[in-house]
């Protein structure tokens, strides 16, 4: 059975990779634009990684449950 890729297992992440990406955005937030530019220069999967975070941090974290689910 093949697995779409919203179903794929995701890879191990690193916690380098995920304080990357959280202090990527933070610099972008507080306008420190040569801090971002200098972690997007060091990290060249810093797109992923942001994806990543969100997918295993951000979306699980503020999602609604679902009717199946009930209210909380």
């Amino acid at each position: 059975m093949s697995q779409t890729p919203a179903a794929m297992p995701l890879a191990p992440m690193s916690p380098n990779a995920v304080m990357t990406a959280f202090h990527y955005v933070q610099s972008l937030q507080e306008g420190d634009t040569e801090t971002a530019g200098m972690l997007a220069n060091a990290q060249p999967r810093l797109r992923t990684l942001l994806i990543d975070v969100a997918d295993r941090i951000v979306t699980p974290i503020t999602a609604l449950p679902s009717a199946a689910e009930g209210d909380p």
